[in-house]
């Protein structure tokens, strides 16, 4: 589905929800789920929906900042088990996301540069990706094969792809005799269409961050801002 908040130039666009990931679609209970809940019957048709939707919010006269929002991450950022999607369990090694996200967005990409070529005049100079944030879960951050997974990456086109899945999802060791739960906070300039700052907040029941985890800009790596950005924040947990 496809939701707006207009006043803030910003709009989500839902991914697959009940996703095992992997590349076998119709896997059980979650395919059920899907059929009766969405009326999404294959593969094909999950392909059609999201990118429909990232397409038809692209083609407004003045398009919003779109975020994706799925249950697991695309097809396509690595094969290694600490890969943002990487198989960790038994056996480890492969592509663990979902093939039609990564169609969707492919697909979403292609109708954004054939605009863009067509309308530059009023598309501007610099070509924006059609998705600049791309948000999900289920791959969790500790790996069943021991270590930690990379939780944040951003593609060639500039689009950022940050799992929320931190695992476990409580902690009782930071603050004494309090539990802190895990958030996930995105800074995003919804003029600019791009990721400015994502940070792993841990935070206690009575609002005190006990952590604050810099997530992105990538270390080592620089992300220039607009001085006169409207900026939107989005606070996601899995």
């Amino acid at each position: 589905n496809i939701l707006r908040f207009e006043s803030l130039g910003l709009c989500v666009v839902g991914g697959r929800p009940f996703s095992f990931g992997g590349d076998k679609f119709g896997r059980r209970p979650g395919y059920t789920l899907l059929q009766q809940t969405y009326q999404i019957q294959n593969h094909e048709e999950s392909v059609e929906r999201i990118s429909k939707n990232i397409i038809s919010a692209n083609s407004e006269e003045e398009p919003p900042c779109i975020i994706c929002l799925a249950h697991n991450g695309p097809t396509g950022l690595g094969e290694r088990p600490d890969d943002i999607c990487g198989k960790d369990f038994p056996s480890a090694g492969g592509d663990w996301g979902d093939t039609d996200l990564q169609e969707a967005l492919d697909r979403a990409r292609a109708a954004s540069l054939e605009t863009q070529k067509e309308e530059p005049e009023q598309r501007g100079s610099h070509a924006t990706p059609p998705v600049c944030l791309v948000v999900f879960g289920h791959m969790h951050s500790s790996l069943a094969c021991g270590g930690r997974r990379r939780m944040v990456v951003q593609d060639d086109h500039g689009s950022v792809y940050l799992n929320s899945a931190e695992v476990p999802r409580w902690n009782d060791g930071l603050i004494t005799g309090q539990r802190a739960g895990y958030f996930t906070m995105v800074d995003v300039d919804v003029r600019a269409k791009r990721v400015l700052k994502a940070e792993g907040l841990w935070v206690t029941p009575d609002g005190q961050i006990a952590e604050c985890q810099p997530l992105f800009p990538i270390e080592n790596e620089s992300i220039s801002q607009v001085s006169t950005s409207t900026s939107a924040t989005a606070v996601y947990d899995d």
